[in-house]
C-alpha cells in the first residue's frame, strides 16, 4: 500500500545546515516581523461595500476592489458585496474593476460613522490586467497557488536598469544572477531552485520561452519593465494552461493596457561601471473616449563589473488601442537590439584569491572569453493583436495574435587550435614544420610534427574564429472563453504555436586554411521547428461565498522536427502528447484568515538540443534506433520527466499587517537534471534522475506603520535531493549519486527589508542571504572523503553569503508642495548594492574536476532623476 503524501516540514527544518551569523540576521528579523507585527499593528476599522451594473443595477459578482495606498484587495461575492477588516481612519483611494465595465476610482474617508459604500460600474470594455488573462494570473484569497504580485508602484520602486531576474530577487524562493556581474546584460532567474528554462514566462498572456531551448533571453527585452502594469511570480507549477510548462513556477508580465491619463515621463541614470540609461514615455490618455496611443524609447549601457562585459541595450515599445462598447483591442510592438561582449565563462579559484596579479579584488573581474569581437548581436521584434469581446453579462471572449521574428548571431574564438574535420574542411600538408605552432601538426610519439611518407608535414587544425548565426520565426494564436454561472466560471481554450529557426555557422578567420576554401565556409546548416498546441478547460466553482474549488484539464502536444540538415542529413521528428489535471481549494475562513491546497500532475519534453545537438558536426541524434536511409528514429535516449506537486498554504491579512506559510513536496520521475558541466557555448549539459524530491516551506509577510515605518521579508527552506540517480561519465565509469543534494539549487533564501517613507522622501535597508549551494551532483565529493583530504582540494560549491542593499529616494515635487518645471513629479534616487563591498560569487560549474564561479560586484551605486509632467 503506498503511503499518501505528505510535508516534512520539520524534516526540512532539521535537516537544514547549521546557520551562519548572516542566516541567524536574517531569522532573528524575520522573526521578529512575523511575531510581533500582528501585536503592533493598531486595530482598524471595518469598511463594507457594494458593486453593481450602473444600467440595470444588478450586483456585479468577482469585481476587483482595490485600496491603493496602503495596498489591499479583495473580490465581489456573488451579491456584488465585499469588505475589508482593519483599515485605518482618514483618506482612502478605492479603485474597482471588472472585464467589461469602466474603472471605478473613488476617494473615501473612512471612520467610525461611515456607512457601507456603493460603486456603480457603467459598461465598457476597458481591459484590466487582473482579470484579462485567467489562465495565467492569480487572485489573492481566490486562488489556490503561491504567488506574489507586484503592481506598477512595487516595480518602479524597485527598478533602475536590472534586468527582470534581478528585479525579481527579493520575492519568495528567488534567486538570479548574470554573467557581467552587475545586473545588467545575460541575466538568469532560478524560481525554488530550478533554472529559468523551467520557468514558464509570459507577457501579456503570450509565452516568451524559446521553443526550441526553452531559455528566455531577458536581455532582449532591456527596460520593458518601464511599461509594466504589473508582473506575477507563481510558484510551482502554477495556474498556467497554456505556453511552457512551469515547474519551479511562472512569471507573468502584463503591460499598461489602456492608460487613462496622458503623461509624459523622462528618466536618466549613472552608475558604476559607467552604467547609463536613458528613457522617454508618452501616454496620450483616452483619446475621444474610444482611442489610446502610448510608446517608450529607452537605452541601457553598461561596461559590466567584469572585464569585457559591455552591453549596448535598445529598446522600444508602442501600444495603441481602440474601445468600443463591448469589444477592446489592443496593438502591442515592443523590442530592441541588443549587442553585448560574451561573458559565460567562470574563473577559478586562484583568481577569486587573488593568486595571479595579488589582488583579488583586480583577478576576480577577468573574463576568460577576452577576445575583444567576443560579442552578441540580435534584434527579435514582437508584434501582438490582443481582442477583449463581451458578449454578454455572463460571457466574454479573448483572443492573441502574435509574430515574433528575429535575426542575430554572436562571435566566438574557440580555446586552442580546432580541428578542420571538426569545420568540414579537408587537411593539408606543407613543406615545413615551422610554419605554424606544433598543435597545428599531426604529431608522432614524441610529440613532434610528424614526416608523412612523401616527406611533408601533415596540417589538421588552426585556430580560428567563427560566426553563429540563428534566424527564427515565431507566430500563434491563444483563444480563450469564460463563461459565468450561478456559483462560479468556466474558462475554456486553446493555443497553436508555430516556431521555425534555420541555425548555421561560418568560419570567419583561420590561421592556417586550407587551400581552396571559401570565405565565410560554412560548417553546419540546418532547420529546427517546434509545433506546440494546447486545449485546457478550468472550472472555478464556489458553492459558498469562503470557498472556492478549481479544477483544470489541460492536453498539450508539442512536435518537434529537424529538418535542412545540410551536411548530415537527418531528418526527423518527434511528438510529445500529455494530459495535465490540477486541482485546487481556496477557504476564506474569515475576512483574516484563509487557506488554499492544491495539486498539480504534469509532464515535460526534453529541449531539442538534448534530442540532437545539429550545431555539432560530430553529434548523432540520441535515440536507441537511427536508420538514416529510411528517416527512422525511435526511443530518445532522454526520457520526459513526470511531476507531482503537492503544495497548502495559509495567509493571514489585517490593517497593514500580512504573513503567509507555504509549503510543498515537489516529486519527481525522470527529473531533467543538470550534472554541473558546461558544453563549449556556455549550455548546462543534462541527463534523467530516475527519481528526486524537492521540498521546502516559504514564509512571507509584510507590515506598515501608520507613521511611515515599513517591513517586509520572506524566508525560504528547501531541501533537494536524488532518491535515484546514476550519472555517467563514460561507457565504462558511472557515480551513484542517490541520496546526495541536486546541484544549483540554495538551501536557503531569505530577504529581509527595512524603509521609512514620508512626505516624498523614502529610505530603505535590503538584506538579502543565499544559502549554499552544490557546483555539481557529487555534493562536494561527499561519498569519496579521500577525494577531499587530498592537499589543494578545491570546493565545488558555493559558500552562503549575506549582501546590503540601500536606498534613498527624494519626490521634490511631493517634499516642496510646488511643481518644479511644471513637473508632477522629480524623483531623485541613490542606490546602493552590496554596501559592505562583499566579494561573493552567485553561480558556477565544474570541468575536469575544477570548480569555476562567476563573481558578483563589489560596493556600486546607481543614481537617477525621473520627471513626470
Amino acid at each position: 500500500m503506498k503511503s499518501r503524501p505528505r510535508f516534512p516540514f520539520a524534516a526540512v527544518l532539521s535537516r537544514a545546515a547549521a546557520p551562519s551569523r548572516a542566516a541567524a540576521l536574517s531569522a532573528f528579523a524575520f522573526s521578529v516581523l512575523a511575531l510581533s507585527a500582528p501585536a503592533l499593528a493598531a486595530p482598524g476599522l471595518p469598511l463594507r461595500g457594494r458593486v453593481v451594473d450602473a444600467q440595470t443595477a444588478q450586483p456585479i459578482a468577482d469585481a476587483l476592489v482595490r485600496i491603493v495606498t496602503p495596498p489591499r484587495e479583495t473580490a465581489t461575492d456573488r451579491d456584488g458585496a465585499f469588505s475589508f477588516a482593519d483599515v485605518d481612519e482618514g483618506t482612502r483611494r478605492i479603485q474597482v474593476s471588472r472585464l467589461g465595465y469602466a474603472l471605478s476610482d473613488q476617494t473615501v474617508e473612512v471612520h467610525a460613522a461611515t456607512e457601507a459604500l456603493l460603486f456603480r460600474l457603467e459598461p465598457r470594455a476597458i481591459p484590466s490586467p487582473v482579470v484579462e488573462v485567467t489562465t495565467t494570473r492569480a487572485s489573492e484569497r481566490g486562488s489556490a497557488v503561491a504567488f506574489t504580485e507586484l503592481d506598477r508602484s512595487a516595480i518602479q520602486d524597485r527598478y533602475w536598469a536590472q534586468d527582470v531576474p534581478m528585479l525579481l530577487a527579493e520575492t519568495p524562493s528567488v534567486y538570479a544572477y548574470s554573467d557581467a556581474g552587475n545586473g545588467v546584460g545575460y541575466s538568469y532567474i532560478k524560481i525554488r531552485g530550478f533554472p529559468q528554462r523551467r520557468v514558464a514566462v509570459t507577457i501579456n498572456g503570450i509565452p516568451l520561452n524559446d521553443p526550441e531551448s526553452h531559455e528566455v533571453y531577458w536581455v532582449d527585452h532591456p527596460d520593458l519593465v518601464s511599461s509594466a502594469g504589473s508582473l506575477q511570480v507563481q510558484r510551482g507549477v502554477g495556474s498556467a494552461l497554456h505556453g511552457a510548462s512551469a515547474v519551479g513556477g511562472s512569471v507573468n508580465l502584463e503591460t499598461v493596457a489602456v492608460p487613462m491619463e496622458r503623461a509624459l515621463t523622462i528618466q536618466t541614470g549613472v552608475g558604476s561601471y559607467d552604467s547609463r540609461r536613458f528613457s522617454v514615455d508618452y501616454r496620450s490618455g483616452l483619446l475621444d473616449g474610444a482611442y489610446s496611443v502610448s510608446g517608450r524609447y529607452s537605452r541601457i549601457l553598461s561596461q559590466g563589473y567584469r572585464e569585457l562585459s559591455w552591453s549596448r541595450l535598445w529598446s522600444y515599445y508602442v501600444s495603441a488601442a481602440r474601445l468600443d462598447p463591448w469589444i477592446t483591442t489592443r496593438l502591442n510592438l515592443y523590442g530592441g537590439p541588443e549587442q553585448l561582449h560574451l561573458a559565460f565563462y567562470g574563473v577559478d579559484r586562484s583568481f577569486l584569491d587573488g593568486g595571479i596579479t595579488g589582488d583579488p579584488k583586480e583577478d576576480r573581474r577577468l573574463n576568460p572569453l577576452n577576445w575583444r569581437n567576443e560579442t552578441d548581436n540580435f534584434f527579435e521584434p514582437h508584434s501582438e493583436l490582443i481582442q477583449d469581446v463581451k458578449l454578454s453579462d455572463r460571457t466574454s471572449l479573448s483572443s492573441s495574435i502574435f509574430y515574433f521574428p528575429g535575426k542575430g548571431y554572436y562571435d566566438d574564438f574557440p580555446y586552442g587550435p580546432q580541428t578542420f574535420a571538426s569545420r568540414r574542411l579537408a587537411d593539408f600538408e606543407v613543406d615545413s614544420d615551422s610554419l605554424y605552432p606544433v598543435s597545428y601538426y599531426a604529431v608522432d610519439s614524441t610529440g613532434a610534427p610528424a614526416v608523412q611518407p612523401n616527406g611533408r608535414f601533415l596540417v589538421t587544425g588552426s585556430d580560428m574564429t567563427q560566426r553563429l548565426w540563428v534566424r527564427n520565426r515565431h507566430y500563434g494564436w491563444i483563444p480563450r472563453a469564460r463563461f459565468a454561472h450561478a456559483k462560479g466560471d468556466l474558462t475554456i481554450g486553446a493555443e497553436w504555436r508555430e516556431h521555425d529557426g534555420r541555425h548555421w555557422g561560418e568560419l570567419t578567420w583561420a590561421q592556417a586554411l586550407p587551400p581552396g576554401a571559401l570565405p565565410n565556409h560554412v560548417f553546419y546548416d540546418y532547420t529546427g521547428r517546434v509545433r506546440a498546441l494546447s486545449a485546457f478547460a478550468q472550472e472555478a466553482y464556489s458553492p459558498r461565498p469562503d470557498l472556492k474549488l478549481t479544477g483544470s484539464l489541460q492536453w498539450r502536444q508539442t512536435r518537434y522536427a529537424i529538418g535542412k540538415d545540410r551536411y548530415q542529413g537527418y531528418d526527423f521528428h518527434l511528438t510529445y502528447a500529455f494530459l495535465n489535471p490540477r486541482i485546487g481549494v481556496n477557504w476564506n475562513a474569515t475576512d483574516r484568515w484563509n487557506v488554499f491546497a492544491n495539486y498539480a500532475h504534469t509532464r515535460t519534453e526534453p529541449i531539442l538540443s538534448e534530442i540532437y545537438r545539429a550545431d555539432d558536426p560530430s553529434a548523432v541524434p540520441l535515440f536507441r534506433v537511427v536508420d538514416v536511409a529510411n528517416h527512422v528514429y525511435l526511443d530518445p535516449l532522454i526520457e520526459p520527466e513526470r511531476l507531482d506537486d503537492y503544495e497548502a498554504g495559509i495567509g493571514y491579512r489585517a490593517g497593514r499587517t500580512s504573513l503567509k506559510l507555504t509549503g510543498f513536496r515537489l516529486d519527481f520521475r525522470n527529473e531533467i537534471v543538470p550534472n554541473g558541466q558546461i558544453d563549449r557555448l556556455g549550455n548546462p549539459i543534462t541527463g534523467n534522475a530516475a527519481r528526486s524530491v524537492h521540498e521546502g516551506l516559504e514564509i512571507e509577510g509584510g507590515w506598515t506603520h501608520r507613521s511611515g515605518l515599513e517591513i517586509s521579508g520572506n524566508l525560504s527552506l528547501s531541501r533537494n535531493r536524488f532518491r535515484d540517480y546514476r550519472e555517467f561519465v563514460d561507457s565504462s565509469t558511472v557515480n551513484d549519486y542517490s541520496g546526495n543534494a541536486i546541484t544549483g539549487f540554495p538551501s536557503r533564501l531569505a530577504n529581509v527589508t527595512l524603509g521609512f517613507r514620508r512626505g516624498g522622501a523614502r529610505a530603505q535597508l535590503t538584506l538579502h542571504e543565499v544559502g549554499r549551494q552544490y557546483l555539481d551532483n557529487s555534493e562536494d565529493n561527499r561519498k569519496s572523503p579521500a577525494l577531499r583530504a587530498v592537499p589543494g582540494y578545491q570546493k565545488k560549491l558555493i559558500e552562503e553569503h549575506a549582501v546590503l542593499d540601500g536606498l534613498l529616494a527624494f519626490d521634490l515635487a511631493a517634499i516642496t508642495g510646488t511643481r518644479p518645471l511644471d513637473a508632477r513629479k522629480i524623483l531623485i534616487e541613490i542606490r546602493g548594492m552590496n554596501l559592505t563591498g562583499l566579494r561573493y560569487e552567485t553561480s558556477g560549474y565544474v570541468y575536469a574536476e575544477v570548480p569555476y564561479f562567476y563573481p558578483a560586484a563589489t560596493r556600486n551605486v546607481f543614481v537617477s532623476l525621473k520627471a513626470e509632467f
